[in-house]
């Protein structure tokens, strides 16, 4: 909703997000198993926390004082929207931010700070439309009354928190860039593995 006007601004855009999306759609499906299997556990998301800030903080420093190669989101050629895509691949780990993964793709491929957010977040509609249909096929649900109003009830409460997420990550990144954003990522995760070496977790 945010981002809805650059969806009605020509085909040029759906074929950028359709090169991109290929990576996740193909990992994705061969991946499943083994992200809901083995992936899944605290261990995994702090590191992943901890390794994700680190690389947000590089790419913060990579964007000092270097303007965009591309003249706006649809002048980036296809292999470069398919190179994001296999960035955003890495935010199947869980505890990778998607976001994250997708801004660093496209820092490293021409985008500037702005244009590469932007083409996160547009990104972030196809991708997430097919990662939670095909969560949903494969999870055993009867879609009855009581299941129907805990779907509703969860999507309502996650579009809250996360439209207030991304007006605060925007924010954030248009005044100090990445690089708090960063270092917050690096404290959770160490926190997160202290709680685990201590049990609590």
């Amino acid at each position: 909703l945010m981002y809805i006007r650059r969806f009605f601004t020509g085909l040029e855009i759906y074929k950028k997000l359709a090169a991109a999306v290929v990576p996740a759609l193909l990992i994705g499906f061969l991946a499943y198993p083994f992200i809901k299997g083995v992936l899944f556990n605290p261990v995994v998301v702090s590191v992943s926390l901890i390794l994700g800030g680190i690389v947000l903080i590089m790419a913060d420093k990579k964007l000092t004082g270097k303007t965009s190669r591309r003249a706006g989101l649809e002048t980036i050629p296809l292999k470069n929207a398919f190179y994001i895509g296999l960035a955003q691949c890495v935010s199947m780990i869980p505890g990778v931010s998607r976001a994250g993964a997708t801004i660093v793709g496209g820092v490293f491929n021409g985008f500037d700070r702005k244009q590469a957010t932007e083409f996160s977040f547009l990104l972030a509609v196809p991708t997430m439309l097919a990662a939670s249909g095909y969560d949903l096929l494969k999870t055993p649900l009867a879609f009855n009354k009581n299941e129907i109003i805990l779907l509703s009830a969860g999507l309502l409460t996650a579009f809250a928190a996360a439209w207030i997420a991304v007006k605060l990550f925007l924010a954030v990144i248009k005044k100090s860039g990445f690089y708090y954003f960063g270092w917050y990522r690096i404290l959770i995760g160490v926190v997160f593995l202290v709680l685990i070496g201590m049990k609590v977790i």
